[in-house]
């Protein structure tokens, strides 16, 4: 993943600094090419690190008092990509009562 990162930024920053007409479309290709790498690559870990988070969640919870809140974790992800990534999800239900 780190490295479609990389490609994704040398070709941002070739789009923006280069005056060069050509090899512009390359550039828009590449770009679009590694964002979908990425997304590939992250739906298809989604399950696995599901997995792993929700039982990092289970022992937290537990750890800390909360059984029955640990007992109510969902068994299959409810998340999508595009939740997990959306600026500003939990600012509300992270604030102190």
């Amino acid at each position: 993943m780190r490295s479609q990162v990389r490609r994704i930024i040398e070709h941002c920053l070739k789009l923006e600094y280069s005056r060069a007409v050509e090899p512009r479309g390359g550039s828009y290709d590449s770009v679009i090419d590694a964002r979908t790498q990425l997304d590939d690559d992250l739906e298809e870990q989604l399950p696995r690190l599901w997995t792993q988070a929700r039982s990092k969640a289970d022992n937290g919870l537990r750890r800390f008092g909360e059984p029955d809140a640990a007992d109510m974790l969902p068994a299959g992800c409810p998340y999508t990509l595009d939740d997990l990534f959306a600026d500003g999800r939990y600012r509300e239900s992270l604030r102190p009562a």
